[in-house]
């Protein structure tokens, strides 16, 4: 996990100086009236759906995610309760991404195949 949080962070901030005005998105709703941008979820990979190799398991979540459409939060398999601490939120701070620090607050959808 450790690893994945710095590299997600390293992707996001390359995403964002080659796309400088994208904007970036945990909310499908708002990124369906955005009708642009990034949308950016969480995958959960365990049990039977695991696959044999971590490529293996990223195919099995986009698959999932594909499958949700045209509305994954009907598939969201984690609902925040309380208060949480968004990870991909922090990542998106320290990326330039964006500055609102309420987002070190806001959930993202979980597909979980």
């Amino acid at each position: 996990m450790a690893t994945g949080l710095t590299e997600v962070a390293w992707i996001l901030d390359r995403i964002h100086r080659e796309v400088p005005h994208a904007e970036c998105f945990l909310d499908w709703e708002d990124f369906k009236t955005a009708a642009n941008g990034l949308f950016l979820w969480e995958a959960f990979v365990t049990a039977d759906a695991k696959r044999d190799s971590h490529k293996g398991d990223a195919q099995a979540a986009i698959e999932a995610f594909r499958d949700a459409l045209p509305d994954p939060n009907l598939s969201n398999a984690l609902v925040a309760t309380g208060r949480i601490r968004s990870l991909i939120g922090g990542a998106l701070l320290w990326s330039g991404w964006t500055k609102d620090l309420e987002k070190l607050y806001e959930p993202s959808i979980v597909i979980k195949p």
